[in-house]
C-alpha cells in the first residue's frame, strides 16, 4: 500500500522585515518491489507560490523532495499561517496523481514597538510620542535621551499618544547642560519590555525643542533653578515673562 508525508523546516526569521523562509519535504513511495517510474513532475504550492521539477521512484524506492519558499510576509503581529499543496502525476496505478495538502503555522516573529512621531517641542509643556505595537502581552516604555550622548529619563509607557511631562530633575538638567541656546534636539524611542527584560531599544525619533515659556528661571549656586515671575497691578497678582536689556536689544528670559 502506497504511502506518503509532509514534513517542515522553517528558518531565516527576518524582524526588521517581518518574514521568514518555510522548505516542505516531501516523502511518497509505492511500498512494493515492481512499481516504477523514470520521470513525473512533481509540484509544490505554498503561499500562492508555485515550485516544480521532475522525480524518478525506482522499484523498491521512494521519492524525496524539498521546497524552499523565501520571503513569507507575516502579519503586523508576526503571525502568519500559509495554505500548501503538493501532487504529482507518476502514470503508475498503485500512486496515480498523489497529492497532499493542508494549512501550516508559522512560528511568530517577535515584532517590537515602532516610534513614529512626537508631538510637543517645549520641555516646560506636555509631549506625546505616537507609536506602533503589534504584541499586547509585552510592555513599552519611553527613553527620552540627549541623542548619541545619553539617556535623559525612561517612563512606562503603554499607550500611543499619551500626554506626559517631563520631570523637574530633567527640565533643570537641560537648562544646565544647554545654558546658553534656547533650542536643541532631544531624542524619543519607545523600548518593548518581557517582564524584567528588554526586548528592543527602538528606534530614536529627533526633535528640536525649546526652553522658552512663561516660566523664569534663576541661577543658583551655579545651577538654573525654575522662577514663576509675579508682578502686582491693579491690586492684582499677574504671572509675567520676563526680559531683559542685553547689548541695547531686549531678550526674553528663561
Amino acid at each position: 500500500m502506497a504511502s506518503k508525508s509532509t514534513t517542515f523546516n522553517e528558518s531565516n526569521f527576518n524582524t526588521s522585515s517581518n518574514t521568514s523562509s518555510l522548505t516542505i519535504n516531501i516523502y511518497f513511495s509505492a511500498e512494493n518491489q515492481v512499481t516504477w517510474f523514470d520521470s513525473a513532475w512533481l509540484w509544490c504550492a505554498c503561499n500562492g507560490e508555485t515550485q516544480g521539477y521532475n522525480v524518478s521512484h525506482p522499484k523498491g524506492g521512494s521519492v524525496w523532495a524539498s521546497f524552499t519558499f523565501n520571503n513569507i510576509a507575516h502579519n503586523n503581529d508576526g503571525t502568519k499561517s500559509v495554505a500548501w499543496a503538493w501532487g504529482c502525476n507518476t502514470g503508475t496505478s498503485v500512486l496515480g496523481n498523489i497529492t497532499d495538502e493542508g494549512t501550516k503555522t508559522l512560528t511568530q516573529i517577535n515584532r517590537y514597538a515602532y516610534t513614529n512621531s512626537v508631538s510637543g517641542g517645549n520641555i516646560e509643556n506636555n509631549f506625546s510620542v505616537s507609536y506602533t505595537k503589534y504584541v499586547n502581552t509585552y510592555t513599552y516604555k519611553l527613553r527620552v535621551s540627549i541623542p548619541n550622548v545619553r539617556t535623559l529619563e525612561t517612563i512606562n509607557y503603554n499607550t500611543s499618544g499619551a500626554t506626559f511631562q517631563l520631570s523637574q530633575s530633567t527640565i533643570e538638567d537641560l537648562y544646565n547642560t544647554y545654558p546658553n541656546t534656547d533650542t536643541f534636539n532631544l531624542g524619543f524611542a519607545v523600548e518593548t519590555w518581557s517582564g524584567s527584560t528588554k526586548l528592543s531599544t527602538g528606534n530614536e525619533v529627533v526633535k528640536s525643542c525649546s526652553k522658552i515659556d512663561r516660566i523664569g528661571r534663576i541661577r543658583i549656586n551655579g545651577e538654573w533653578k525654575k522662577a514663576t515671575p509675579y508682578i502686582r497691578t491693579n491690586g492684582e497678582w499677574k504671572k509675567v515673562i520676563p526680559y531683559v536689556r542685553v547689548n541695547s536689544e531686549w531678550k526674553r528670559g528663561r
